[in-house]
């Protein structure tokens, strides 16, 4: 998965083309367009070089909402760009709203399950508001 930049952009230009996309067509690193996907972004928040998305999927009849991170890159004289990911891949980021654990549904990874360990500290068991909290 790579970096895209567009030239001349700002920061703020970046987030915007990223929050126009998921709104127009989504992007989830993980559609392989084989199965009816839908997609909703639900909340995001900008937080220093990191756009943090709340996002839910729809497949087969399963709701997945998770947590999809942009991280915003100064490519100096490029503009600014993004790396995605979502917490599938296990980022190395960790200030997410702490608001959102209540609103994710059970993580489907070991790395989903370890990057909410150390995102959502105060949540030591990574389940959500659905299933109950020890």
């Amino acid at each position: 998965m790579g970096t895209y930049f567009t030239d001349g952009a700002t920061k703020q230009d970046a987030v915007d083309e990223i929050l126009a996309d998921l709104k127009a067509e989504p992007y989830h690193p993980h559609n392989d367009y084989k199965q009816e996907r839908t997609f909703q972004r639900l909340d995001y928040k900008v937080t220093g070089n990191n756009l943090w998305i709340l996002f839910a999927m729809t497949a087969s009849g399963k709701r997945r909402v998770l947590v999809l991170l942009y991280l915003l890159v100064n490519g100096g004289k490029s503009g600014w760009g993004y790396k995605p990911m979502d917490e599938d891949m296990g980022p190395y980021e960790y200030n997410v709203p702490k608001s959102w654990f209540p609103k994710l549904t059970a993580p489907e990874s070991e790395y989903s399950r370890e990057w909410r360990r150390k995102a959502f500290p105060k949540f030591n068991d990574c389940r959500s508001a659905q299933e109950g909290h020890a």
